[in-house]
């Protein structure tokens, strides 16, 4: 009797026994389910809770999935949060976070849940599926994957290669080689020849891929061709001199800049003669020229000449006791020459601060409601972000030199571009129909035959060149700021234009619009459509330093600033 009045007068509480139950399982290894339980309980609520802040979601979502882990349970925790991911209440964002919370689980149940929801269901729905299996390397998804390369969507058939590629499923190496052999799926295209030198490199197969990637570095369809050079280009085996040789003379500008770093990686005198000739035949101000004298700059450090004459020269005083510096491949210190090749009368085109060292480019504007918020920037003055980036555009148009290929793209919560793509003066190009996009001044074309014409000529090249700049002036100067961020679409038109070597890209918000608004995924995208072209990419953050800008400028070569 006294034993059991004893306990009965000392029982504990029962938060103190779920404590204890606790502490007992974690010191015998075992589950603990009614602890877990009850912050699953909470957790979920959080999860579920639209209110509340999509951080905590995120994070409650995790911790779901930890639990779930531990306890063996992931495929149940996994498509209850995937449904809630799908929710339109949910933030598309958010709902990315919690996918990438469900991959991490990484059993196989989950993988065969988050498989068969990569092949059915909405467009958006299967890429929260496809973003979750990024993570999951099993069986069932590398199935899905495999089938997803049919896709009619282009999104899910990239999607379906990365994850192909980053899994490395090498069953899926003959669809692949089926895909390149086939040249139709341009979309593809081009991550397929990659994708199968990912699967191949280092096995007994890739002597032979090699092979037919030196011939595909010959072929007319862009996007093969590139690929293949660009896979090419890491391997520095001298005995393929003279085929890069050959590819400095393409006529596509991207082919020819591959080729010029290969043969700057060469490091002979032999690549220093070839890259000055073709320098000479190279447009000055255009991203080639640019490449070129960067690459001799490098190899010789001696900075920049500006023009082809001036290395012609001093190479021809100094090949015979030429020697690579042991700082060759540095910077060069040579200061640059005060007039830019690019700049009219001295002054070098510039877009806030940074030099716009081409003559092939394209100025993406934000012009979202936000756009109206004043700067911080005692440099100006307190104006709004949008009268400081159309201050900052007509300034640049009225610096370009003639023979600039320009357009502007803006965007809010749509795209519009001011005119349908680049172009030379005369509005045509050779082999391609006439369009009606923007050249300032003429490019390179045929000599005038005698003194008269050649004033005819040039008076028409000035009135063309005043009237193109007046045209961009008034389009700049009537553009407002309203609505959302879409960030997505205005890059992906931008790269729709084949002509393209230069983007210069602002915005003061994050993503909130368009096909696709997770940073991550737009800066994935971004690499995939540049992959093999060559296309560099200047990024101006206003208000906000984003890291989604910074990224993009540092995977595309280009330059980032950020303007409070």
């Amino acid at each position: 009797m006294r034993l059991a009045t004893n306990l009965t007068a000392s029982r504990p509480s029962l938060p103190r026994l779920l404590a204890l139950a606790l502490y007992a399982c974690l010191s015998l290894g075992l589950a603990a389910p009614t602890a877990l339980a009850l912050g699953d309980k909470e957790d979920w609520a959080t999860v579920e809770d639209i209110n509340a802040p999509p951080p905590a979601r995120e994070t409650a979502a995790r911790a779901i999935c930890t639990r779930a882990k531990a306890a063996g349970k992931c495929d149940d925790a996994a498509g209850k949060l995937l449904e809630i991911a799908m929710k339109a209440t949910t933030p598309p964002e958010l709902g990315r976070r919690i996918a990438d919370a469900v991959g991490g689980c990484g059993d196989e149940k989950t993988g065969k849940l988050v498989a068969a929801g990569m092949l059915k269901g909405q467009t958006d729905e299967r890429l929260l599926h496809v973003r979750a299996a990024r993570n999951l390397k099993t069986p069932a998804v590398a199935d899905a994957a495999l089938k997803m390369l049919a896709d009619k969507e282009p999104r899910l058939r990239g999607e379906a290669l990365e994850i192909i590629v980053a899994h490395k499923v090498e069953a899926a190496t003959p669809k692949l080689e089926e895909i390149v052999a086939k040249g139709k799926d341009l979309d593809l295209l081009g991550p397929a020849v990659r994708g199968v030198s990912e699967l191949l490199k280092g096995g007994p197969r890739w002597a032979d891929w090699e092979a037919k990637l030196v011939g595909f570095g010959n072929s007319p369809v862009d996007e093969l061709r590139r690929s293949a050079l660009a896979v090419l280009s890491s391997n520095k085996d001298a005995t393929r001199f003279d085929y890069w040789l050959a590819l400095l003379d393409h006529a596509d500008w991207s082919t020819r800049s591959i080729a010029a770093g290969w043969i700057e990686r060469a490091k002979t005198k032999r690549a220093i003669g070839a890259l000055i000739d073709r320098l000479a035949k190279e447009q000055p101000g255009t991203r080639v020229f640019a490449d070129i004298d960067d690459a001799l700059g490098r190899m010789t450090a001696m900075g920049r000449w500006e023009t082809a004459e001036e290395w012609a020269t001093w190479w021809k005083n100094t090949e015979a006791a030429f020697e690579f510096p042991k700082n060759s491949g540095a910077v060069g210190t040579k200061p640059k020459e005060e007039e830019s090749a690019l700049g009219t009368g001295g002054v070098h085109a510039k877009f806030y601060g940074i030099e716009v060292e081409t003559k092939r480019a394209i100025f993406v504007i934000d012009i979202s409601g936000s756009m109206n918020e004043a700067t911080q920037n005692p440099d100006y003055g307190g104006r709004a972000r949008i009268e400081v980036a159309k201050d900052e555009l007509i300034k640049l148009v009225d610096e370009l030199p003639q023979g600039s290929w320009f357009n502007i793209v803006t965007f809010s919560t749509g795209v519009e571009q001011w005119l349908e793509g680049l172009t030379e003066a005369s509005g045509e190009k050779p082999g391609k129909k006439p369009k009606k996009g923007p050249a300032t001044g003429a490019g390179a074309g045929d000599k005038p035959k005698d003194e008269k014409e050649a004033k005819k000529d040039e008076e028409k090249q000035k009135k063309h060149d005043a009237e193109l700049r007046e045209k961009a002036k008034d389009y700049v100067s009537r553009l407002g700021a309203n609505g959302a961020t879409n960030i997505f679409d205005a890059l992906e038109l931008a790269f729709e234009d084949p002509d393209v070597d230069t983007i210069f890209f602002l915005t003061d918000g994050e993503p909130t619009a368009g096909k696709e608004v997770e940073p991550t995924a737009i800066r994935e995208a971004v690499k995939r459509w540049n992959s093999g072209r060559g296309v560099r990419i200047h990024t101006v953050a206003v208000g906000q330093n984003f890291p989604l800008l910074q990224g993009i400028s540092q995977d595309n070569g280009g330059e980032h600033r950020f303007i409070e």
